[in-house]
């Protein structure tokens, strides 16, 4: 591949050529779909609707730029261009071969992005000296792991033999790969490497890595081969789900009895809002509501309906996972997305304490055990999805086991998934022991 390609990939013609590679890819996944799935002597129609594939392929690759995003995500994009910032001017700085309009772009970019999609916008229960605070911290941690990157690329063996162009992977990359920054290595205008990384920015060594309903996080983990446009949620979600099945037999044999329930699961996950609404003139009404969902009942076999929720996302989960070894993978795929370990080069920055804040980096590249973890990860492995030893907990657990079975010693990925209020939940994961000098 030449250098120059690398300008067809971004800018007006860049978006217009990957909305074109989603649309192909699309009717293509279609295609794949219908053939793989038909029996013998059946016949099915194809839809080639060019409204239907125009319509996922922009929804696909995020137009907006990011502008209608909540705040958490908006600052993750603003540290995604801090460390190439400040990777590319510490790469001028250490006498190393750039591309001075590269320097230039990366600047404005990280400068338009903070004015323009974060300070103009309302955020909930947010002033603007909150949001300026978390720019503030933003910032702290893109110059902390952009110094990181730059030392492990300078410490290379061929580091000085080559000049470097730093990238954002841009919105529409995020469906190809997890990378956030793209690092090329060029020698007489030919690629020597391309370094993928994905940036990770945290206010703290326990992450929330899900906070959603029982509904969103089976659709995350396990619904994702559907392809249902990301702005269909709630009840519309699950209608639009039955009848995506419906149109694949092999889709009805995979999903058919748990899209069936879910309608029933959710409406029992909604009497938490009813509870509140009757109750709403007692100052107690969310503690009203949450002794109800932890009341055994008789219509739901002496479950609670908390227990309820939870004994169906364990059986929906295991139920399609024990299908076939492609569907065991594509799960294994989604669960490592949701933790945001799905990457190679992973690079973790984490800020702790509110008087004196002190920021630390990390990276698959130079931290040994969190390098080895990931590897480990991205191998052969098993997920187990049960009840908590003590099953009066509302929770259930999620277990990843290497191919032979052995646990991983870390107890980080033996992780509790506790049900809170309306059947959501969360989903911790904390990497304190990596940042143990």
């Amino acid at each position: 591949m030449n250098f120059n390609e690398h300008y067809f990939e971004e800018g007006f013609f860049g978006d217009m050529w990957n909305k074109i590679k989603a649309f192909t890819s699309k009717i293509i996944d279609n295609i794949r779909n219908v053939f793989e799935n038909l029996g013998w002597g059946e016949t099915k129609r194809i839809d080639f609707s060019i409204e239907k594939y125009v319509t996922e392929a922009v929804d696909i690759n995020g137009v907006d730029d990011g502008k209608n995003a909540d705040l958490k995500s908006k600052i993750g994009y603003y540290i995604e261009r801090v460390v190439a910032v400040t990777l590319i001017e510490n790469l001028f700085k250490g006498k190393f071969t750039i591309d001075n309009a590269n320097k230039k772009d990366l600047i404005k970019e990280r400068i338009r992005y903070r004015e323009e999609n974060i300070i103009p916008f309302t955020y909930p229960k947010m002033d603007s000296n909150d949001v300026n605070e978390k720019i503030h911290i933003a910032d702290i941690q893109g110059i902390d792991i952009g110094k990181l990157m730059y030392s492990e690329i300078s410490g290379a063996e061929d580091s000085g033999l080559c000049s470097y162009f730093v990238e954002l992977a841009g919105e529409s990359r995020k469906f190809e790969s997890a990378a956030d920054i793209i690092v090329k290595k060029i020698d007489r205008n030919n690629l020597v490497e391309e370094i993928a990384s994905s940036i990770k920015g945290y206010g703290g060594f326990n992450v929330n890595m899900v906070n959603s309903t029982f509904v969103s996080f089976l659709r995350q983990l396990i619904f994702t081969d559907l392809n249902i446009p990301e702005n269909i949620t709630g009840m519309k979600f699950i209608d639009a789900l039955i009848e995506k099945i419906k149109q694949n037999p092999a889709d009805i044999r995979k999903y058919g009895r748990i899209a069936d329930d879910m309608i029933k699961i959710n409406s029992i996950a909604n009497r938490y809002t009813q509870e509140k609404k009757k109750n709403q003139k007692n100052p107690a009404h969310s503690k009203i509501a949450t002794d109800y969902m932890n009341t055994p009942l008789e219509e739901l076999g002496g479950n609670s309906p908390y227990k309820t929720i939870r004994d169906f996302v364990i059986q929906s989960f295991n139920e399609v996972y024990s299908k076939n070894s492609k569907v065991k993978q594509e799960i294994n795929n989604n669960l490592l997305n949701m933790l945001g370990l799905d990457s190679d080069n992973i690079y973790i920055a984490v800020t702790t304490g509110n008087k004196n804040p002190k920021t630390q980096s990390i990276s698959t590249y130079s931290n040994i055990l969190f390098q080895e973890l990931v590897k480990k990860l991205r191998g052969d492995i098993i997920v187990k999805c049960t009840r908590p030893e003590d099953e009066s907990k509302i929770a259930f657990r999620i277990e990843i086991y290497e191919k032979t079975d052995k646990l991983f010693k870390q107890k980080l990925l033996a992780l509790t998934v506790p049900l809170k209020e309306e059947g959501k939940l969360n989903l911790w994961l904390n990497f304190k022991e990596f940042f143990k000098k």
